[in-house]
């Protein structure tokens, strides 16, 4: 692609692949560079640039950068922005843009609506939101689909500990416990709440 885009410097394809094999290698400020020549030759109007790029950016950690190219590769293809809003809801929850989150996570489980990733991460958002009877339900489909995922018994738990339901909250805990049993997390609000 070197040889390629040094002939032809302003054909946007070329910085683009050159950009998607740059990510294939992990080095992803270098292909940042590329996606975003890809742009400025396109005139901003390439959602596999922009959805590349937010992915460069996400490796990354720099959420707020990705969560704006995800927002922008999904503008310009609506109907097709299944992975964009997984990685943006993922993004903006990092940004504690909690009900951006949840609602990216709960567009996203329309179309695949036993992740159990998603699921525990629309709970968790419900969970943050002081949402617990809805939290509840979406930790107990995370456990239907995926019956050792620990972090859903303990924030099911403790969920039913902010409802007051303490029998079912302690359930759940033990149920982590089981699964892990040297939690220190869970150990200590198991000391803390029910000794």
């Amino acid at each position: 692609f070197d040889r390629a885009i040094e002939l032809n410097p302003d054909v946007a394809s070329m910085h683009y692949w050159r950009g998607e094999v740059k990510y294939m290698l992990k080095q992803y400020e270098e292909a940042i560079i590329d996606f975003s020549k890809s742009l400025e030759l396109s005139r901003n109007n390439d959602e596999p640039s922009f959805n590349s790029r937010a992915n460069c950016y996400y490796m990354l950690k720099k959420y707020k950068e990705a969560r704006i190219d995800y927002t922008k590769a999904i503008e310009l293809v609506p109907n097709d922005a299944f992975s964009d809003k997984y990685y943006r809801g993922i993004c903006n929850y990092n940004l504690d843009l909690t009900q951006e989150a949840l609602n990216d996570f709960l567009s996203y489980l329309e179309k695949d609506p036993n992740d159990p990733y998603i699921l525990v991460m629309t709970a968790h958002s419900l969970y943050v939101l002081k949402e617990y009877q809805r939290a509840i339900e979406f930790y107990s489909k995370t456990i239907s689909v995926k019956s050792d995922e620990i972090e859903a018994y303990y924030w099911r738990g403790q969920s039913y500990f902010n409802l007051g339901k303490k029998s079912e909250a302690l359930r759940d805990v033990d149920k982590a416990l089981s699964l892990d049993p040297g939690n220190e997390t869970y150990l200590n609000f198991k000391r803390d709440n029910f000794n």
